[in-house]
């Protein structure tokens, strides 16, 4: 192609845009606020996931000895811990150890466990998982061992994070394609108006001999200027919407919402996968409501 052709197939479908610019300006307004949407779904359900992975790094499963735990028993317990196909890692506390770190943690009350006559507290074993699934499953087999005297785990908590996951990532599939046909009827809907407008003129260029890919060219670059300005405008506001919470959790005087805000991804790890997909899912649904848009009026 001839760089004076493309230049005015670029012209043309600019200049559609400007003829148009009520419903090009609608078009925009409505596949911006889907690539807001639709960004807000993705990025809720990454930080979801990214949550339930700092949960399963912070919690611990706590295994209690009973204290005439014989040795037979206890090497048994141990090696029921190794064969869990999820253990990540695993510590054997001691009764000295345990009441050296509760110690340290009295500070300056320390002396009422002096007083003491026995060491109350157990040993104990503190597993850490690969993942939160399956959890209830290793508590309910540890648990049932001899020597055993408890069990201590996350599991309300466990099972909270992944129900959530798992809804977040069907909400989030649903809500993409909803707005994927959303985004695709307001684009085509857009362009197929600029080609009714002009519907005689492509019968006469099409008589005369033009090419249909010189015919649909400019409504195809008409189609990827809608996109890319959308993706552009999403972009930006999503940037500002998502640094802005973050700051907001960062900042927050409860501990609880400060402690969320660590398993948050920043924005920075991601800008460029963000940008590249709207970018990409923009000037493609403009692309694509273009081409089915165009098809009818090129059959002559």
């Amino acid at each position: 192609m001839k760089f004076s052709n493309f230049r005015y197939l670029v012209k043309d479908g600019a200049k559609n845009i400007w003829f148009n610019r009520l419903m090009s300006f609608a078009s925009v307004g409505t596949l911006t606020a889907c690539l807001i949407l639709v960004g807000f779904a993705v990025l809720f359900s990454m930080n979801i996931s990214s949550a339930v992975t700092y949960v399963e790094q912070q919690n611990e499963l706590v295994v209690f000895l009973k204290d005439d735990i014989t040795d037979d028993q206890k090497n048994a317990v141990e090696t029921q811990i190794n064969a869990l196909s999820s253990l990540k890692s695993y510590e054997y506390i001691s009764k000295e150890d345990a009441l050296e770190d509760q110690k340290e943690k009295y500070g300056d009350a320390v002396s009422i466990l002096s007083e003491l006559d026995k060491n109350p507290y157990p040993a104990s074993y503190r597993i850490k998982l690969e993942e939160l699934e399956g959890m209830d499953t290793v508590v309910t087999e540890m648990q049932g061992m001899a020597g055993v005297e408890n069990v201590r785990a996350p599991t309300e908590v466990a099972n909270v994070m992944i129900n959530m996951k798992n809804i977040v990532t069907v909400i989030g599939i649903a809500i993409i394609l909803i707005l994927f046909v959303v985004s695709l009827v307001i684009i085509a809907n857009t362009i197929r108006i600029t080609v009714f407008s002009r519907r005689k003129e492509i019968n006469i260029m099409k008589y005369v001999g033009a090419k249909d890919s010189f015919i649909w060219l400019p409504f195809i670059v008409e189609g990827m200027i809608l996109g890319g300005i959308s993706a552009l405008l999403s972009y930006g506001v999503l940037w500002y919407a998502y640094d802005s919470i973050t700051k907001w959790l960062a900042t927050s005087s409860s501990s609880w919402i400060a402690g969320v805000s660590e398993a948050i991804i920043p924005f920075g790890n991601i800008w460029w996968c963000v940008l590249i997909g709207f970018v990409v899912f923009g000037i493609g649904m403009g692309v694509f409501g273009s081409l089915i848009s165009t098809r009818k009026y090129l059959k002559v």
